[in-house]
């Protein structure tokens, strides 16, 4: 696929470029791995909080299971900031997965910014956990199977996510 073929099946604009191919660019001069890029995306995650609850807050009510309250928050993180037009929360016991399609996340540094790495370098898996503890009580904790703070099955990237 073309990149002219990528923005218009993704939907991407200048911002969603910038930031995969920035991160694509940091990770191809020995700079950046999936460590430094969870710990940065916190950061991230943190101030995109702030302004949702600014702009857009999610709705929650505390009477609420976690379920619920953290479906609305990825919808709010979604809403506020569009990763992909295909997102999914799943609950898994206690703790939930999210999924994200690849082919259409608009922030993919492999599928956007073109990278060249064996791993992953994807900014949500901190993203989504700070974003998640900012507006919920009961927190979350990036869970990580393998030391990886993501997987892919097929053309998902799962993350998995532990309630404490």
């Amino acid at each position: 696929m073309d990149f002219e073929e990528k923005i218009a099946e993704r939907e991407l604009n200048p911002g969603h470029v910038f930031i995969a191919s920035l991160l694509a660019g940091f990770n191809e001069f020995g700079m950046l791995n999936q460590g430094v890029v969870n710990l940065a995306s916190k950061r991230v995650g943190k101030y995109l909080a702030m302004l949702a609850e600014v702009k857009n807050p999610p709705r929650l009510d505390k009477n609420e299971d976690s379920e619920l309250q953290h479906r609305k928050i990825i919808e709010s993180l979604n809403s506020a900031s569009p990763i992909s037009s295909d997102v999914k929360l799943e609950k898994v016991g206690d703790d939930f997965v999210v999924r994200i399609k690849n082919s259409k996340c608009k922030f993919c540094p492999k599928g956007v910014g073109e990278a060249e790495l064996e791993g992953t370098i994807c900014p949500f898996p901190g993203l989504i956990e700070e974003f998640a503890n900012y507006f919920c009580e009961k927190k979350v904790k990036l869970l990580r199977e393998e030391n990886r703070a993501l997987k892919k099955e097929n053309d998902w990237c799962v993350i998995k996510y532990k309630v404490i």
